[in-house]
């Protein structure tokens, strides 16, 4: 899976429209890092890269199970 480069929001500028940032994530297959002053605040993604990264982690622990028992 290709991921894109994460983009940065300010935090006031997520709060003003919410709409908007989670659009771009989606277009953009691209992980977004709301940031505040005292750095990154929040990550919002792509459902796309929601879904991958669920899948892979669900995978991972069926793994870890396989490799305990």
């Amino acid at each position: 899976m290709k991921v894109g480069e994460s983009l940065k929001v300010g935090i006031s500028e997520f709060q003003g429209n919410p709409e908007s940032v989670f659009e771009t994530a989606e277009k953009k297959k691209s992980v977004v890092h709301v940031v505040d002053e005292d750095g990154i605040a929040g990550v919002l993604m792509s459902k796309e890269q929601y879904e991958f990264a669920r899948d892979e982690i669900e995978s991972l622990y069926e793994v870890i199970e396989e490799l305990t028992l």
